[in-house]
């Protein structure tokens, strides 16, 4: 009992800072962000604000914020979730979708998906195809026949293909862009700064979060 009421005053207290915060800000939507011209249903259906991060491993932005976000989603309330969508502009990024979707079917996507950002952009490593994500997993105790599989499963390919079909329908232009409760756009171009990205965030889930009650 104690734990739930404490659970709860921290979520309202943590509510009350976001929505402070916001109103201490002067965001203005066609600006700061857009509303998306088509809104899109959750992906989850769990009732939690869903806020989408559309990223390449291969994008030097992405990986500039992607420790930035993973901290800032670390300080949300249980009523927020970060959701991932790697997307494929080139043919050479879709080597980095495929790894994001292996480590996820595999179950290591925790211990994988920084370490995927390094090999790319601090060990310029290349991952260019099938044999160099094999050498990638095998660092991870991911054998050749494991990873083939995977690789070549039914299931990767439905989570590529519903992947590309979402950034189609959120309209993805560049990356990182990241998308609230499938309403509004958030990018850097917008916001000035990858920064100041995470305070229209913070405006944009205090103002669901009140909707929703």
């Amino acid at each position: 009992m104690c734990n739930t009421v404490i659970r709860v005053l921290s979520y309202l207290l943590l509510s009350l800072a976001l929505a402070a915060g916001a109103a201490a800000q002067d965001f203005q939507e066609g600006t700061d962000y857009k509303r998306l011209g088509n809104p899109q249903p959750p992906i989850t259906e769990n009732g939690k604000v869903e806020v989408v991060e559309a990223f390449s491993y291969h994008c030097p932005h992405c990986y500039r914020f992607e420790p930035v976000i993973q901290d800032w989603a670390e300080q949300q309330p249980e009523t927020v979730e970060l959701i991932h969508l790697p997307v494929v502009f080139r043919a050479d990024w879709e080597p980095g979708a495929r790894a994001y979707y292996i480590a996820e079917t595999l179950g290591i996507l925790e211990q994988t998906h920084e370490a995927f950002f390094s090999a790319l952009h601090d060990e310029r490593r290349r991952m260019r195809g099938e044999d160099d994500l094999a050498a990638f997993f095998a660092d991870f105790g991911v054998d050749r026949e494991t990873f083939d599989d995977t690789n070549g499963s039914f299931e990767l390919d439905t989570k590529l293909r519903r992947a590309q079909d979402l950034a189609r329908r959120y309209r993805v232009m560049g990356v990182p862009m990241v998308i609230v409760n499938g309403k509004y756009e958030v990018t850097g171009s917008m916001a000035g700064s990858l920064e100041r990205m995470l305070e229209i965030l913070d405006y944009l889930i205090a103002r669901e979060l009140a909707a929703t009650g």
